[in-house]
């Protein structure tokens, strides 16, 4: 990560590194076998120039020229270049925000460099980060202007595809709130005089620990390109910059007597201690020898062989798990209202701890990145209730249902609960072979269908006198008998034409006449979500759209092994071959 392209840049944010290290350590992963390198840069940097920005795709043009020439590799090189947002409790939360217009052309600019020196350029949303840099260094005033824009429909704001930058403005003009004076400069003293007090900020009652003095100082010396060496090491110069000498340095024994060094920031550190935890330091580097020094060692002893082999611990783990015996288990579970919004990700991570956390042990897979031998069934959309989730884990333990379930739900968060366990026989196919069916619900009474429903019975003759069952059950059966209902699907500016009719297999009211039941299709061609056939249905536009999707539930996973997936999708084209698809989409809700 060097974050900005000329060493000038870099010594106004205090990065300490120079093009020489950067290029050293590309060089070190190049021999190592590494063919791809991602580096990571800021845009709208303070004092930044449009040199500066150049010299991102300079960099990151030596870098490719090093693999090619040197390593003769086809390197890849990615260069990713954020949007600077000045952050409160730093020595920049007094510089200005670069204006969107001046980023985006600093991004077009390190764009077409990029294609000129077969560079990939990835840059960040540039209204998202402005509106990030207004938050961050906002006050009280902000609260009224995100409960607005709340209010407005602006939901899951850190994805593009949901971000709405114009609804954000319109919250600032409602609420009649200002974003200027979030974004320019803030003057650090009262007054420009020595001696003189500096401004009181919005978050200055929050104590971190370092003192608003020091962040001033380091302020102006980052203005000027002034450098300060890391903390609690001596400090060296060489080739005219204060440099931290490490204890890993050759250099290190030769200036360890010095004092180290402090910035009286506010911390408070022990340097007693720290002088000690250097010497230890020194010392582990000093013991450390490589397994091939160890050797020769021996060797030189007159010993052919180790008395001890050693072996890496991924290796030992490695081998002891692949002599386990491992049993395969299927276990359902529930992902409540109370956890929804946690992604499918977050969920690969949280199921893994609760198990460590419980003491089950897990198979792991073989080689240098073992990983957790966990199945998932079909990931559950972000705010989706699952009543009947399920998940395939080996484990070479012998679980029995009620102990397990006792031990994993003591350790599982408030939402997150296991219902079931069963051992499959040796040789069952995996959960994403067996489940080809989902079952969804959703509640007839939500704002967005009953403000649908009332829009329908005035569009269309001979349904005002209808009650809404009537015209619920009218519009599902007409949508059955659709041989296709194409939609436009949007992702990330990307267009795709879906037949929600194909992947829909069973639609209609449940018994007690108070939500829809939705069946579709889980198939390796594709899929659809239980909110496009609604809004199909309905007519509903994107913003109802996704709030409905938080009202969306699913009851449970399982396989049709009776219906031919391909006689529940085709049609005859004629009303007899109509009727028998709705009998069949009606009796795969009932289950049978």
């Amino acid at each position: 990560a060097p974050e900005a392209g000329t060493q000038r840049m870099r010594d106004v944010i205090n990065k300490n590194i120079t093009e020489e290290d950067v290029i050293q350590s590309c060089s070190v992963a190049f021999s190592e076998g590494w063919s791809g390198m991602k580096m990571y840069f800021m845009i709208g940097l303070p004092t930044e120039t449009d040199e500066d920005v150049k010299g991102i795709a300079e960099l990151g043009r030596k870098v490719r020229e090093l693999g090619q020439k040197e390593f003769r590799k086809s390197v890849r090189v990615t260069c990713s270049a954020s949007y600077f947002v000045p952050k409160p409790h730093t020595p920049f939360q007094w510089c200005r925000q670069e204006e969107v217009e001046q980023v985006k052309r600093k991004q077009r600019m390190l764009k077409e460099l990029g294609r000129r020196y077969r560079l990939d350029v990835k840059v960040h949303h540039a209204e998202t980060s402005l509106l990030e840099g207004i938050i961050s260094r906002g006050d009280r005033n902000l609260c009224k202007v995100i409960e607005r824009a709340w209010r407005m429909g602006c939901r899951f704001d850190g994805w593009t595809d949901h971000f709405d930058f114009d609804k954000w403005m319109k919250a600032f003009e409602v609420e009649g709130v200002d974003i200027q004076p979030y974004l320019k400069e803030f003057p650090v003293k009262e007054f420009d005089k020595p001696g003189a007090p500096l401004v009181q900020l919005p978050w200055d009652h929050i104590d971190t620990l370092v003192k608003r003095e020091f962040n001033a100082r380091e302020y102006i010396k980052g203005i000027k390109a002034k450098i300060s060496p890391p903390c609690e090491l001596p400090v060296k110069i060489i080739n005219g910059r204060p440099t931290a000498i490490a204890p890993s340095s050759e250099e290190f024994e030769r200036v360890a007597s010095q004092p180290l060094l402090c910035y009286a920031c506010g911390m408070e550190c022990d340097l007693e201690l720290s002088r000690k935890h250097l010497e230890r330091a020194v010392a582990l580097h000093k013991e450390v020898r490589s397994y091939e020094d160890r050797i020769s060692a021996i060797k030189e002893e007159g010993i052919d062989r180790p008395l001890v082999q050693l072996t890496s611990s991924v290796e030992a783990d490695s081998e002891r798990r692949a002599e386990a015996t491992l049993n395969r288990y299927r276990a359902v579970f529930e992902k409540g209202e109370r956890i929804k919004y946690l992604s499918h990700l977050d969920l690969t991570r949280q199921l893994p701890r609760a198990f460590r956390r419980a003491k089950i042990t897990l198979g792991y897979s073989q080689g240098f990145h073992p990983m957790p031998l966990i199945q998932y069934g079909p990931a559950l959309g972000v705010g989706v209730v699952g009543e009947r989730e399920m998940i395939d884990f080996d484990s070479p333990d012998l679980l029995e249902e009620a102990e397990f379930l006792d031990r994993i739900n003591s350790r599982m968060p408030e939402g997150l609960r296991f219902i079931s366990l069963a051992k499959l026989p040796a040789g069952s196919p995996s959960l994403i072979k067996v489940i080809n069916r989902a079952e969804y619900s959703l509640p007839l009474g939500a704002p967005e269908i009953r403000t649908a429903l009332s829009r329908i019975r005035n569009e269309r003759e001979g349904l005002s006198g209808l009650e809404d069952e009537e015209i619920q059950a009218r519009l599902a059966d007409e949508f059955l008998r659709r041989e296709s209902w194409v939609i436009e699907r949007v992702r990330k500016d990307k267009r795709q034409r879906v037949d929600v009719r194909r992947y829909t297999l069973g639609l209609g009211l449940s018994e007690d006449r108070a939500s829809l039941r939705i069946v579709t299709e889980i198939s390796p061609s594709g899929g659809v979500k239980p909110v496009e056939v609604v809004a199909a249905i309905y007519g509903l536009g994107g913003d109802d759209t996704v709030s409905l999707s938080s009202r969306v539930r699913r009851i449970r996973l399982y396989r049709d092994e009776a219906a031919d997936p391909a006689s529940l999708t085709g049609h005859t084209g004629d009303a007899g071959g109509a009727s028998e698809h709705a009998s069949l989409a009606a009796r795969s809700l009932a289950g049978d």
